[in-house]
């Protein structure tokens, strides 16, 4: 049972304890209520168990992704990552985390200027990469995959991304290990995983945890590796 399953398991338990608490005053309380029609749960029992496992250290704080609902939206990814792409924006981050990319998907860029940063770039064919990333010498293109199966027209990406630059890096940033599709394509794989620890890496001596920029990345990381037991 996953972690959000057993605690959905308890929340109801905990209002059916709620509900018989006020029949009770109208009624003899019944003491316990039959699930499934062969088992039969201790309401007082029950609710002591949710107050120990919301103390415990096996329930984790849910993220502001979680909360929503809607924590495997790519777009909603693409969009923070093109925030903290750009090296100009608020987070002060400056290029660390395109830093934290390249080094995970092994390229060599010395020098960064200047970045220019789009998500939904459309391409030759009509099509649309998550994320582009484009300097005078260099352009990355991004396919963003968070629960997804990779179903894009990779070429007509790459002959997209070419068109701009021909120092072209062609990535698939994916929660699980896509290497096998993305080397048949001529891209490079970066799993999140490694990603997300080289973002440590590069901001651990910048990283201020009362700034809002830092703690959304952060509830974004946290997010994304919760979601590790769902692939």
């Amino acid at each position: 049972m996953k972690l959000e399953e057993l605690d959905r398991f308890f929340y109801e338990l905990n209002q059916i304890n709620k509900k018989q608490t006020t029949n009770s005053k109208q009624s003899k309380p019944r003491i316990t209520k039959k699930i499934n029609n062969n088992m039969k749960i201790d309401l007082k029992k029950a609710n002591e168990v949710i107050q120990k496992f919301n103390n415990s250290a096996f329930y984790k704080e849910p993220t502001f992704f979680e909360i929503t609902k809607f924590p495997h939206s790519e777009i909603v990814y693409s969009n923070i990552l093109a925030f903290y792409f750009n090296i100009k924006k608020e987070h002060n981050f400056g290029d660390l985390i395109l830093r934290a990319l390249l080094k995970s998907a092994d390229i060599q860029i010395k020098e960064i200027k200047q970045l220019n940063v789009y998500t939904e770039y459309y391409t030759n064919n009509g099509n649309r990469i998550d994320l582009v990333l484009y300097s005078d010498n260099f352009v990355i293109g991004i396919e963003n995959k968070i629960n997804a199966t990779i179903y894009n027209d990779l070429k007509d990406y790459a002959d997209t991304l070419n068109k701009i630059n021909s120092n072209c890096y062609k990535i698939i940033l994916s929660l699980k290990d896509e290497s096998t599709v993305a080397n048949e394509n001529g891209y490079i794989n970066v799993t999140y995983s490694n990603f997300i620890n080289n973002i440590r890496l590069f901001t651990k001596d910048v990283w201020d945890g009362n700034n809002k920029w830092h703690i959304l990345l952060e509830e974004v990381m946290t997010t994304i590796e919760n979601m590790k037991g769902d692939v």
